[in-house]
C-alpha cells in the first residue's frame, strides 16, 4: 500500500490493531484515552459513534461501510463532507494553503495564530454547503471536540496544535499526556514522546 494520506492518518489513531477498520468500540476507546476523566467524554464517546459510524450510512456511497458500522480507512476520503474546512484535498491529502486560510479569514486574534470557540462557529456557518444540513452539525462536533481538548486557559486553539489534529500526529501525545496526569488546558500535542 502506499503512503497513506493525513486523512487516513487522522482515522488511523482509532484504529489499534492495524487492521485499516476502525469499529465504534475501536472510536470508543479511542476517544477515552485523549480525556478520560470528565462528563464530556462519556457523551463525547457517544457523539463520536453515531457521527462517524452512524449517520454515514445515510450517504449513497457503495461499499464504504458495512451493516455492523465498520469505516474502512483505505475509503475514508468518501468521508469528507461538504460542510468542512478545506483542509483535505477530495483524496485526503493535507492542503497547508486551505489550512492557513482559516486562520487568515476567521481568527480574531491579531497574530492570526489561534481560534476561539466563536471563530470557529463563524467559520463553520461561512463555509457551510447549500442543502447540506449533515456537514455543519459533523464539522460542530469536530471542532468542539478539539475545542474540548485543546483550548488553553485563554480559551483559543493555538493553529500548531489544531494541524497535529488535522494531521493525526496530535493524538498520540495527547493521550500520553493525558495518561501522566495532565488535564484540558495543559495537552500540547506537539510534543514528542
Amino acid at each position: 500500500m502506499s503512503e497513506k494520506t493525513s486523512l487516513q492518518k487522522h482515522v488511523g489513531y482509532f484504529d489499534p490493531d492495524g487492521d485499516d477498520i476502525v469499529w465504534p468500540a475501536d472510536t470508543f476507546r479511542g476517544v477515552r484515552t485523549l480525556d478520560s476523566t470528565s462528563l464530556f467524554v462519556g457523551t463525547n464517546d457517544v457523539t463520536e459513534m453515531f457521527i462517524f459510524h452512524f449517520c454515514w450510512h445515510f450517504y449513497p456511497v457503495l461499499s464504504l461501510h458495512s451493516t455492523r458500522s465498520r469505516i474502512y480507512i483505505k475509503n475514508i476520503k468518501w468521508d469528507v463532507h461538504g460542510t468542512d474546512s478545506r483542509a483535505f484535498d477530495p483524496y485526503g491529502n493535507f492542503v497547508n494553503e486551505n489550512f492557513e486560510k482559516i486562520f487568515n479569514e476567521h481568527s480574531t486574534a491579531p497574530e492570526k495564530d489561534s481560534l476561539t470557540l466563536w471563530d470557529t462557529v463563524v467559520m463553520i456557518w461561512n463555509l457551510h454547503s447549500a442543502n447540506d444540513f449533515f456537514g455543519p452539525i459533523a464539522s460542530l462536533a469536530s471542532f468542539l471536540i478539539a475545542y474540548y481538548l485543546l483550548a488553553g486557559p485563554d480559551g483559543k486553539v493555538k493553529k500548531a496544535h489544531l494541524k497535529t489534529v488535522y494531521d493525526g500526529s496530535g493524538f498520540h501525545s495527547i493521550a500520553r499526556q493525558v495518561a501522566l496526569g495532565r488535564k484540558r488546558g495543559q495537552l500540547d500535542p506537539t510534543l514528542k514522546f
